[in-house]
């Protein structure tokens, strides 16, 4: 989902497509909060466009010195049930199937075949793009959930992956192989997660987690950046 954003010091402004769009994102918002998850709320400048106070913290990279701040929206999310909201099942190709012309034939059977080893539907919720830039944890040690556009039903599996990727692909000076800095990504997220008392389905975190590395790297091939997507193809 898209929308058009602009910031100011104390606020976010968001104009969705369509009036409905809008709504179900205010919708989201106010349903996770009463749930217990702390997320901006927003008021309605127009039938299109929502206003969210804008939260101060630390976020993006300087939240990976203490992932379990990081970690901690996923495990409340993940155990919530909104039936109400009318959540679609999500889609771990969103954003790779419009960009797969871009990838070698290897790594588009590559993500293919990973799809095939996740599970159909799931009654779980999950953030849908998580990665240290949807958090932020305030002066007061809280840690909010940002962005609930592509909140969807999935597995936990599904924002681990995402974040698992996001840490691997950002050490564009570690000589390393993809495979190495993955796997260090993973077990330093996977230790968090179970030290805050989260659970893990490794067989589909491995598929999740290489969708997500796709994604990326077919992201930067847009920027005329193959670097990450030739790593990929060479271990696909």
């Amino acid at each position: 989902m898209t929308a058009q954003v602009t910031f100011s010091e104390s606020v976010v402004v968001k104009r969705f497509s369509a009036a409905t769009i809008a709504t179900a994102a205010l919708n989201r918002a106010e349903a996770l909060q009463a749930a217990g998850i702390a997320t901006p709320i927003p008021t309605r400048e127009d039938d299109r466009t929502l206003r969210f106070p804008r939260i101060t913290g630390t976020t993006g990279p300087d939240l990976i010195a203490g992932l379990p701040d990081l970690l901690s929206p996923l495990l409340g999310l993940n155990r919530l049930r909104l039936p109400s909201l009318g959540l679609p099942q999500h889609d771990p190709l969103l954003r790779i199937r419009p960009r797969l012309a871009l990838a070698p034939a290897t790594v588009a059977r590559l993500a293919q075949q990973q799809v095939t080893r996740l599970p159909a539907t799931m009654d779980t919720i999950c953030h849908g793009d998580f990665h240290p830039g949807q958090v932020i944890r305030d002066s007061e040690g809280r840690s909010w959930l940002l962005d609930l556009d592509d909140l969807a039903l999935g597995p936990v599996e599904a924002d681990l992956g995402n974040l698992i990727a996001w840490l691997a692909s950002q050490s564009l000076r570690d000589p390393r192989p993809l495979a190495d800095r993955l796997n260090d990504a993973r077990a330093s997220l996977v230790a968090a997660w179970t030290g805050l008392g989260g659970r893990t389905d490794h067989a589909i975190l491995a598929p999740y987690m290489t969708l997500a590395i796709i994604r990326r790297a077919l992201k930067r091939a847009e920027r005329r950046d193959p670097s990450l997507l030739d790593e990929i193809a060479d271990i696909a």
